[in-house]
């Protein structure tokens, strides 16, 4: 889905940007986001929006977090591209966040990282997920799952939600810390 790509990038390139605009202040951007393929090649979401990506995995050569959009066809995005399995993997092994939303988590579970651990996912998936994840425990009561370094979103139409998680992702991915006097409750 379209929005699963571009709703966490609009909301991670903000870090640092918008409230520094309103607020008539120099930005101080927290993130350098970037959309990554496989191959660099547009990727064509379910609603035919074809998405420029800015690089190919191959060219990231180190990251603070990773976010797996949900895929439709996840069956066939693995047998075409078996390498993102492994970049994942490595990226984790490095150091790097793990966010998954909706059905990211396929290709999440496909790295082995949620062997024993828990995950959600949208309510229509889950048959098909426990059948192929035996060994990851779904659990569908929760919308948000944090499990240290990875963090799974259960979507239902809010992909942006899952980038803001509790704010974890925001501080676990920026070098700088957040806003001392920043109350979540507060909306400042």
């Amino acid at each position: 889905m379209a929005t699963t790509i571009i709703g966490p990038m609009d909301i991670l390139n903000q870090a640092g940007r918008l409230w520094n605009r309103v607020s008539n202040t120099p930005a101080t951007p927290y993130f350098d986001v970037a959309i990554a393929s496989v191959d660099g090649q547009p990727i064509k979401a379910t609603n035919r929006v074809l998405i420029q990506p800015h690089i190919s995995i191959a060219e990231v050569d180190q990251t603070d977090l990773i976010v797996i959009a949900s895929a439709t066809y996840i069956e066939r995005i693995l047998e075409k591209n078996p390498e993102l399995v492994s970049w994942i993997r490595r990226h984790y092994e490095q150091g790097a966040h793990v966010a998954s939303i909706c059905t990211g988590v396929f290709l999440l579970a496909e790295t082995g990282l949620l062997d024993g651990k828990a995950a959600t996912l949208h309510w229509g998936f889950t048959q098909i997920f426990r059948e192929k994840y035996p060994q990851v425990q779904l659990r569908q009561d929760r919308m948000y799952l944090d499990q240290g370094r990875l963090l799974l979103g259960r979507c239902e139409c809010r992909p942006g939600s899952v980038t803001l998680f509790g704010g974890k992702v925001l501080r676990a991915a920026n070098r700088r810390p957040m806003r001392k006097d920043h109350d979540p409750g507060s909306g400042t």
